[in-house]
Parts: structure tokens; C-alpha cells; sequence
């Protein structure tokens, strides 16, 4: 019989789980989004009427294929940090209304 993730890692306190997941999820958020950013801008010096339009072809194609990977990775990233913050938020509550001692 295996123990679940949860039980192998000796943590039974679910709020500090929670602030865990969420720190985690909200530095990733945060790296994502400014690579994503920096994508984004990157590509303006090559458009139309700006001084690298003519490296344009192979750099550009590069930083736009870059920000299109980077999208889903920083909206799923968001999404579980919001879910994360919802959960903890949640778990405030519960520890508010019936107490620290829900195990025993």
C-alpha cells in the first residue's frame, strides 16, 4: 500500500499547505508572466518602420513563437494561482469556524 503525497510529506496542517502551494504557484505566475512580457515587447523593434525590421524574418518569428508557447503556460499557471487562493482562503474559514484541531 502507498501513502499519498500528502502523508509522505509529514505536513498535516492544511493551511501551511496551502500557503505552499500558493507561494509556489504565485512565483511561477509571476516568472511566466514577465518572460511572456518580455516576448511580447521584444518583437515591437521588428515591425514594420522600426530600425531591425530587416532581421525581422528569422528573430521575430523566433520571439512570437516564444509567446505563443509562453501564453497557456502563464494562463495555467494564473488559473492554479487563483485556485490556490481560493483554497486558502477557504481553509481560513474552516480553521475560523471549528477550530485548529479538525485531525484529532
Amino acid at each position: 500500500m502507498t501513502k499519498s503525497n500528502h502523508e509522505m510529506s509529514g505536513d498535516d496542517d492544511p493551511l501551511r499547505s496551502a500557503e505552499l502551494f500558493l507561494g509556489r504557484w504565485k512565483r511561477r505566475a509571476l516568472i511566466l508572466g514577465a518572460l511572456l512580457a518580455t516576448c511580447v515587447i521584444s518583437t515591437i523593434p521588428f515591425l514594420a518602420g522600426h530600425s531591425l525590421h530587416q532581421y525581422a524574418e528569422p528573430t521575430a518569428r523566433i520571439l512570437i513563437w516564444m509567446s505563443m508557447i509562453l501564453l497557456p503556460l502563464f494562463l495555467g499557471s494564473a488559473a492554479l494561482t487563483f485556485n490556490g487562493w481560493l483554497y486558502r482562503r477557504n481553509v481560513k474559514k474552516v480553521l475560523n469556524k471549528y477550530g485548529s484541531d479538525l485531525n484529532k
